[in-house]
């Protein structure tokens, strides 16, 4: 009788432990999406942490104005961009 009871206390904390992984990958905070023209903007502050470059989308963080905090942001990629690649290196 013993030992189901350890089964069981031990399957009850798998099942939650499971549950509040699943909950924290499938239910994360929604980056805000930016215009275009705002990230250019980053760009050419100089304030962009990092970008990463995707085929619909742009994703990184820039420094902003209230105390330095990073802020996460998204936008739409625009494809006749032929230049981004080029400013972005010149950045750096």
């Amino acid at each position: 009788m013993k030992s189901r009871t350890k089964f069981s206390v031990g399957f009850y904390a798998m099942v939650v432990t499971g549950l509040f992984l699943l909950k924290s990958y499938f239910i994360r905070p929604p980056i805000p999406e930016v215009s275009y023209s705002q990230f250019r903007s980053y760009l050419s502050e100089d304030t962009l942490q990092r970008v990463e470059i995707g085929r619909q989308f742009l994703h990184g963080t820039a420094i902003t104005d209230d105390a330095e905090r990073l802020k996460a942001f998204r936008t739409r990629r625009i494809q006749d961009d032929e230049n981004l690649i080029a400013v972005a290196w010149q950045r750096r």
